[in-house]
């Protein structure tokens, strides 16, 4: 879904997009001023979304190029001081996993030029191509993940090259495709502290309670943001198969700009967006930062042209053929993808099968040895002492090989 999604990036038209901005004035109030100076009616401009862009400004996405030029020719937005450009889209996030905790944004930064991209970029370009946003992961680790935001050029760079050399650590790197979720009204694209929605329970989709006063606790959990869109709501709302939520994703792909040359020249395209974390049982818990949609459409969560593909059920495979399936990630220990390829921001250890540290930080190695996945699984004790690599004997593995294989 993501990769055909990307393909239909690249090739779109992205100058039907126009940013409109005043640093005079916050989004919100050029949001107001804009639909006073624009009448979409009397101008026969057609407007398909607007929506706000951090501090930049309004994004207006139109029609075509015509009704570009007729918003970048309203005399009355110039004379208000506003600036009318073209608008490329978002720029795209990449994860830096592995950087020394207590490196600050500058150092960080610095360290990435120098060892990595000096004698290929200058630095202007490079700074103005790499900022570094936030840091993230466990808290006790000494080791974080760096979220930098990165030109379409740039994110090509670093993800061909594959890694990052920060100071004395060689950190793998990886797209971000994150959404958000408000805690508050549990809608996309924004947080509860600017929430203006009710109340909304994360368990059974009810308005006016909390989850932790919630009188259906005992019940299946119900999805809020299908249930808006009137699509089956028989899941959590934090499930990753989510229909509205695999909507919000390709809402946000889209709106980002990878590259009209990413297809042609091959390169990595965006992986489905990382969980924050795992449950004990292996569930992956997603992240709460971005989508509800603006206006009009605010309860209409999904159309009709945006329900997402039905999931694809793995085939069965001759032997002796390359199966992904059957690979088992060194850092998270789950199949299906190798280690360049994890999303997972926490890492498991493979001698005591706990969470949160690497092999080479256990602080449990007199202990013996159990598998992370069996321990995911909630098998008993005795049914989870053996390495997680001793596949043969594994009951995680064979139960999943079984269900795929179905």
């Amino acid at each position: 879904m993501v990769k055909s999604e990307i393909k239909r990036n690249v090739s779109n038209d992205r100058a039907s997009t126009i940013l409109v901005s005043n640093p005079n004035l916050s989004p919100q109030s050029t949001r107001r001023e804009v639909m006073k100076a624009i009448d979409p009616a009397a101008q026969g401009i057609k407007i398909r979304a607007m929506r706000t862009k951090g501090k930049e400004g309004v994004v207006l996405a139109t029609a075509s190029q015509e009704d570009n030029v007729k918003i970048q020719s309203n005399v009355q937005l110039r004379n208000a001081g506003f600036t009318v450009q073209e608008s490329m889209g978002d720029n795209p996030r990449l994860r830096v996993h592995g950087v020394q905790a207590e490196l600050a944004p500058e150092e960080f930064a610095r360290a990435a030029f120098a060892q990595n991209f000096q004698g290929k970029w200058t630095e202007s370009m490079f700074r103005a191509s790499f900022k570094p946003l936030f840091k993230t992961g466990k808290r006790d680790l000494d080791t974080v993940i760096w979220v930098v935001e990165t030109s379409p050029e740039m994110r090509r760079a670093v993800l061909n090259q594959g890694r990052l050399y920060i100071k004395w650590d060689s950190c793998w790197v990886a797209d971000f495709v994150r959404v958000s979720r408000c805690f508050k009204c549990q809608a996309f694209d924004h947080v509860a502290k600017f929430c203006r929605g009710v109340e909304i329970c994360k368990h059974c989709a009810a308005e006016g309670h909390k989850e932790e006063a919630c009188p259906a606790k005992n019940e299946p959990p119900k999805c809020s943001n299908c249930r808006r869109a009137k699509e089956d709501d028989g899941h959590a709302v934090t499930s990753e198969n989510c229909p509205a939520y695999n909507w919000a994703v390709r809402k946000r792909l889209r709106r980002t700009n990878y590259g009209k040359e990413a297809e042609q020249q091959g390169t990595q395209q965006p992986p489905t967006p990382c969980p924050r974390n795992c449950d004990s049982a292996g569930n992956a818990k997603r992240d709460r930062e971005e989508a509800s949609p603006q206006g009009p459409s605010e309860k209409r969560v999904i159309s009709d042209l945006d329900r997402p593909e039905p999931p694809v059920t793995p085939r069965r495979r001759s032997e002796g053929t390359e199966i992904a399936w059957k690979e088992l990630c060194r850092h998270c220990f789950k199949y299906g993808h190798t280690t360049s390829q994890c999303l997972s921001l926490v890492a498991a250890c493979e001698h005591c099968g706990l969470e949160g540290h690497k092999v080479e930080t256990c602080p449990n190695r007199g202990s013996s040895t159990r598998c992370v996945q069996c321990i995911r699984l909630k098998l008993k004790k005795d049914a989870t002492k053996h390495s997680v690599l001793t596949q043969e004997i594994c009951p995680a593995y064979i139960m999943h090989i079984k269900l795929v294989n179905k």
